[in-house]
């Protein structure tokens, strides 16, 4: 699945992270929610923005967060009981306590952080997180 470039809206948020349980394997969910922060977030940027700015001030703003965060953080938690039912996640490793650095990484700060501040372009995101994350939760790490 390649989606660099293409820019789902707010309103499709929902069915492109639908689309993470087609995928073929939990490797392949994994590596789906890092394309689709990358190829997502530039276009909901200055939204996600303001609603943060609002959200510790405006109860409605912070419930709309908070779910946001929770239904990523279901969809990193489904990723995870794939990747242990496919074998793949490291055995010392539990699956809350795999799902919780894979929401981390794939947060909207962290891709905030390194694209538009240390100017990583979207491919350098895609690829460094998905080795990063595949060296820190599977046993099968990434390629060099």
């Amino acid at each position: 699945m390649n989606v660099i470039g293409t820019r789902p809206s707010v309103s499709g948020l929902d069915a492109e992270v639908q689309k993470l349980s087609c995928e073929p394997s939990g490797l392949a969910a994994m590596e789906a929610i890092v394309r689709l922060q990358a190829s997502m977030n530039p276009g909901i940027w200055a939204v996600a923005r303001a609603l943060d700015a609002v959200r510790r001030t405006d109860k409605a703003a912070e419930k709309a967060w908070q779910d946001r965060l929770r239904h990523r953080l279901d969809g990193c938690r489904e990723i995870v009981r794939r990747l242990r039912a496919e074998g793949v996640l490291k055995p010392d490793l539990s699956e809350g306590v795999a799902a919780e650095p894979l929401w981390n990484v794939t947060s909207f700060r962290t891709w905030e952080d390194l694209v538009l501040e240390r100017k990583w372009s979207p491919e350098r995101y895609v690829e460094r997180i998905t080795r990063l994350l595949r060296d820190a939760l599977t046993n099968q790490p990434a390629s060099s």
